[in-house]
């Protein structure tokens, strides 16, 4: 069976992309590594594993593979249920991206092992994570953090992170301190913000420290409200997403009206933004996506809405 996934890769390397299906599905092999057709011009591949031991195989085929032809196969590891010991056979590798999924027994330790070609790390409900090593820093561009609590103080790591282009929290225990200790770095351009209830209108305050980001995304921070928008205002934002954010008023809309660089807005289920100060606002840019169950409108109010919907062109999502 190993003799068949080196001649898979022989092919990885002579043909310039790779149609694999359920490869390791034959009886006796690893059944825990799933390995996905992609179109590639250089040898790289999106792998899946679901144990220790598939990332074993994959550790161990895939440096032979980079031993014989001397050019390293590049890596999408998606990982689910792995310990420490997985983590060691992956660090063997060249790791371009790798994400995380309820791997509930590694610890930051295991975090140190990855390589530093690691670019790309998602985290998701990895609970015994309480930190990131700052070695991170001279790799990472793409940092998400996804339910995992037990990171509580970013500040002992996250403003080393000067390359990062994109980050993501999504926690409900993610404060105003996820914000104030995002990097001033003129690299990072997109900052998504989800299911962060403890941030405040304090928090995002400090977004104005960011001078080149040019997308923001706000889900359910759900103790914001209008007045972080001056400042929101003041980014050169060319993208911005405000969904289910349940105190922001139709006060946030005047400071948006004031974004001139703003080309995408998406304001949905803001129970407290109506749909007719969002009708108002479409005069002042060429797309915005209008739910029609944003905000409660009286039958007059939706009789308007009609008619400046039918004379500006304006499609109601």
């Amino acid at each position: 069976m190993y003799s068949i996934l080196h001649h898979i890769l022989e092919l990885v390397s002579t043909l310039g992309f790779l149609y694999v299906d359920q490869v390791l599905s034959f009886r006796g092999l690893c059944r825990s590594l799933y390995i996905y057709p992609i179109p590639i011009c250089k040898p790289e591949m999106h792998a899946r594993v679901h144990s220790d031991q598939g990332c074993y195989y994959l550790g161990r085929h895939f440096a032979s593979f980079a031993n014989k032809h001397k050019s390293p196969m590049v890596l999408y590891v998606y990982a689910t249920w792995i310990t420490k010991e997985g983590l060691r056979f992956l660090s063997e590798l060249h790791l371009k991206a790798l994400h995380l999924k309820c791997c509930n027994t590694v610890s930051e330790e295991g975090l140190y092992q990855l390589p530093k070609t690691l670019e790309r790390l998602i985290l998701s409900h990895c609970p015994c994570i309480t930190t990131l090593p700052p070695s991170f820093a001279s790799h990472l561009v793409v940092l998400r953090i996804q339910e995992c609590h037990n990171i509580t103080e970013p500040h002992r790591f996250l403003p080393k992170y000067t390359l990062l282009r994109k980050f993501e929290i999504s926690s409900f225990r993610a404060s105003d301190a996820w914000v104030m200790a995002l990097p001033a770095s003129p690299r990072l351009k997109t900052v998504i913000l989800k299911h962060s209830h403890c941030l405040t209108d304090y928090g995002l305050q400090h977004l104005v420290l960011l001078p080149n980001v040019t997308s923001l995304e706000l889900t359910r921070c759900t103790k914001i409200t209008h007045a972080s928008f001056p400042y929101i205002a003041l980014l050169p934002l060319r993208k911005l997403v405000v969904r289910k954010c349940s105190l922001v008023t139709d006060q946030a809309l005047t400071h948006i009206r004031t974004m001139h660089t703003l080309h995408e807005l998406h304001v949905l289920k803001c129970n407290q933004i109506t749909a007719e100060g969002l009708i108002k606002l479409q005069w002042e840019f060429e797309e915005i996506r209008i739910p029609e169950s944003n905000g409660p409108t009286s039958k007059e109010s939706q009789l308007h809405i009609q008619n400046m919907v039918q004379d500006a062109n304006i499609t109601l999502f």
